[in-house]
Order: structure tokens, then sequence, then C-alpha cells
């Protein structure tokens, strides 16, 4: 706070919610349109009259809440799959340096079109860092709903991960496998998987990782 109670000409409780919505609030909802309504409350709710749009994009995610896969369980999968392994041992590692540089940039307040610019083109570059491994979890997750038996998805989960060895970015996977995965998000009954640790990795990398707080409907 500045001499008179401000926070950058700002009241304390606008500023202090800025920081508070940048920072510490996650948002899931299978329906986007809810997804975009979270966005707009979030603005409304820290709006500054001398700063831009509070940026939460990084934060409010579309998928269903119940359905994922652990990060470890798509990176052990993928390695496992690998004929060269120290490749994705790298990939791996990279994406991790990617979404620590990202997030660092996210939590810090926007004061400017240029610093919600910044935050824009990183969050770009940690979806396009992150895409393969999502594409994975939800090949993994494909193989689960399309095998009716055990041994069913097994052979599925295999098969998928047999195109990860041809298939080196997220576009060619998503060629080489579009219609279990076209089945999955687009059949009867789609739905958009989240892997949680994927989709807040800065939430799961903190000393105590996790959630504080969950506040939602049923069944949480």
């Amino acid at each position: 706070l500045k001499p008179g109670g401000h926070a950058l000409g700002e009241e304390p409780l606008i500023y202090a919610r800025r920081l508070i919505a940048q920072s510490c609030l996650y948002g899931v909802d299978k329906n986007p349109f809810a997804v975009n309504l979270a966005r707009l409350s979030l603005w409304l709710v820290s709006l500054s009259k001398d700063a831009p749009f509070t940026f939460v994009d990084h934060a409010l995610k579309c998928g269903d809440s119940l359905v994922g896969m652990e990060r470890s369980e798509i990176e052990a999968a993928l390695k496992g799959a690998s004929l060269q392994r120290e490749l994705q041992i790298n990939y791996l590692e990279e994406v991790k340096q990617q979404e620590a540089k990202s997030f660092a940039l996210f939590h810090a307040d926007s004061r400017s079109d240029a610093d919600d610019e910044q935050k824009r083109r990183a969050l770009e570059e940690w979806n396009a860092s992150t895409a393969y491994l999502r594409t994975v979890g939800d090949l993994l997750v494909a193989a689960f709903f399309n095998g009716k038996k055990q041994k069913d998805r097994e052979q599925l989960k295999q098969i998928y991960l047999e195109a990860t060895l041809n298939n080196s970015t997220s576009e060619a996977l998503e060629d080489a496998l579009s219609e279990p995965l076209e089945r999955l998000r687009e059949g009867d009954k789609g739905l958009q998987p989240l892997h949680w640790q994927l989709a807040f990795p800065d939430v799961f990398s903190r000393p105590e990782p996790g959630f504080d707080v969950f506040v939602g409907n049923p069944p949480f």
C-alpha cells in the first residue's frame, strides 16, 4: 500500500481482488459459456479504471473435471512407448521449464496493454508446449472408454501409444488417431478430458501440491 492507503492509485480492495484473481483462483466447467461467465465475473469484480482486464485465461478451463489422467501416468506411458526415450525426457524437461516461466508471468499484475499482450503470447507458447502431452492423455482416456473390457482397453492403449513412435507433434498425432479422439470428444456422450496437473502445473508443483479449497456443485 502507498501512503494514504492506495495501491497504484487504486482502492486497496480492488487491487487485492486483482492479485487474488490472477494468482489464487482456478475454475473448470464442461460448458464453455460457464467458463466465459466466470471470466466476465472476475473481470467485473476486479475491474480497475487504470489497468487492463485481469488476466485469468490461464486459470479457467473448459473440460470434464471428473475425467482425466495423472500427469505421471501420461509421462510414464510416453516414455515406455518411445524408441527415443532420451528425446522424450528432454521434451518433458523443456515443458516444465516453459511452465515455470509462463506461470511466473501469469501471476504478475497486468498494468498495461503490453503486459496483457505478453501474457497472451506466453499462454500460446505454454499451450503449444503441453499440447502433445494433453493429446496422449486424451488417447489414454479414449482407450478406457472405447474398450468394453480391461483386456480390450489395454490393447487399445498399446495401439494408440504405438502411434507416438511415428508422430512427434500433437497435430500429427491428432491426425493419425482422429477417429478414436473424435469418438471420445464428439460422440453421443462426448467429453473433453481435463488432466489436472497439466492444466494447473503451478498448483501441483508447489511444496504442498494441490488446491486448498474446492467450491462447486455435486459431486464435490
